[in-house]
């Protein structure tokens, strides 16, 4: 399985937030990062079948923002909000175990230490996954489908392929060729 994974885009300041963090959304500049970073991720042709999004409303906007350029839909998963451990992937990626390709949007400390542990093991290895940044890390197969019984089997079954930001995503898609008028339109999204 190729599995993505999307660190959500700049959002509002989270000291002068006043209202519920689960509702704390991108910003400005922030939604306009990840539409960039969504065309580079589309010029990737990831083949996915569906992004699996934190409930958090920046990683769902983030999500939709990607769902968008991808035309694939986006399934929100209450495990993928923070405090998400390896542990608790483990089900959620099983549950795909037939797809060649899954996404995931969430948070930070969280898919760092995900990645770590994929590739690396119990020990981790150092991971610093910046706003908007998604990476992509090849699994076997064998150790998704034990996933569901046994999340052990995904420590150091990972191989990380790549690790770009969100502005270097952007870069990549100034690169590729747009027809005028071809706009990001709405998502289709399950919550």
């Amino acid at each position: 399985m190729k599995l993505y994974l999307v660190r959500h885009g700049k959002a509002g300041d989270s000291e002068t937030w006043t209202s519920n963090d689960e509702l704390r959304p991108l910003t400005e500049d922030g939604r306009a990062e990840m539409l960039a970073a969504a065309r580079g991720l589309a010029s990737f042709q990831l083949g996915l079948a569906t992004i699996l999004s934190s409930p958090l409303a920046r990683a769902a906007q983030t999500a939709d923002i990607i769902a968008n350029a991808l035309g694939v839909p986006v399934t929100t998963v209450s495990s993928l909000a923070p405090g998400c451990l390896l542990a608790d992937i483990g089900p959620v990626l099983a549950s795909y175990a037939t797809s060649q390709s899954v996404m995931l949007v969430g948070h930070e400390p969280d898919f760092s230490e995900i990645i770590g542990e994929l590739i690396a093991g119990p020990s981790g290895a150092h991971v610093k996954m910046k706003k908007g940044a998604c990476c992509r890390i090849d699994i076997a197969d064998k150790a998704i489908a034990s996933a569901a019984h046994d999340n052990s089997k995904l420590l150091a079954s990972g191989a990380l392929v790549w690790l770009l930001s969100a502005s270097q995503l952007a870069s990549i898609g100034m690169q590729t060729v747009v027809a005028p008028g071809d706009e990001i339109g709405n998502p289709t999204t399950t919550h």
